[in-house]
């Protein structure tokens, strides 16, 4: 029995590794990944054509051009040969992505005359304070400039407004946009740890990849539902 217990322990050990370092999923190219990301703002563009009486739709299509941007940014040259100024426009397209997509769902609350603070809100404002404290603890001893700090400071601060809004909206409406905001979350803070503690991980970069589009297009079909 207790060769099977441990042939059990080592199996389970094994498939949750190759849960965790997807294995299973190829790493894909730069160009993959603007292919991606233009497919996203394809469909953006879409919904807004189709659905023009949303109130949604302008700030959501903008917040998908801008976020390609930051992957045209980001993902054109290899991260040696990325000048600074590409990084840091790449960095600021996003965080301006973000205000749009709050900016987008806001729309959709008072469109609906919803509440903004609601269960839902308050969910997610708990949720972000444990992610600043995770957060905090994740750079607290690292080298970083205060202009450093003040910049993810700023890109916290903004991620979380649209996390917060994205989910004040999903209560009300009863809408699954929370899920997307939170995955898209998810693979901010993985960029962050990647540039905090300067982490080259293939499985980091495919949960990003497997996070960050997903999260985009549910936010998309959400928008309105």
């Amino acid at each position: 029995m207790k060769g099977l217990e441990k042939m059990v322990i080592e199996t389970i050990k094994r498939r949750l590794k190759e849960f965790v370092t997807l294995t299973w999923i190829p790493l894909i190219s730069n160009y993959t990944k603007l292919f991606i990301s233009f497919c996203l703002l394809a469909f953006a563009f879409l919904i807004r054509m189709e659905r023009p009486e949303w109130p949604s739709t302008s700030f959501c299509l903008g917040a998908m051009a801008l976020c390609s941007l930051g992957d045209v940014c980001l993902n054109l040259l290899p991260i040696e040969k990325r000048p600074h100024a590409l990084l840091y426009t790449g960095a600021g397209a996003f965080m301006v992505g973000h205000a749009f997509y709050a900016i987008a769902y806001i729309k959709n609350i008072i469109a609906n005359s919803y509440a903004y603070f609601n269960p839902g809100t308050y969910i997610a404002i708990g949720f972000m304070i444990c992610f600043l404290i995770v957060a905090a603890v994740c750079i607290k001893g690292k080298k970083l400039s205060p202009v450093m700090i003040g910049v993810f400071g700023f890109y916290i601060l903004v991620i979380g407004f649209n996390f917060v809004t994205i989910c004040s909206y999903s209560y009300s409406a009863k809408s699954w946009a929370w899920i997307g905001a939170l995955w898209f979350l998810a693979s901010d803070f993985i960029i962050g740890l990647e540039t905090v503690f300067k982490l080259k991980k293939d499985y980091l970069r495919k949960w990003v990849w497997l996070l960050y589009p997903a999260g985009q297009l549910v936010i998309l079909i959400c928008q309105n539902c």
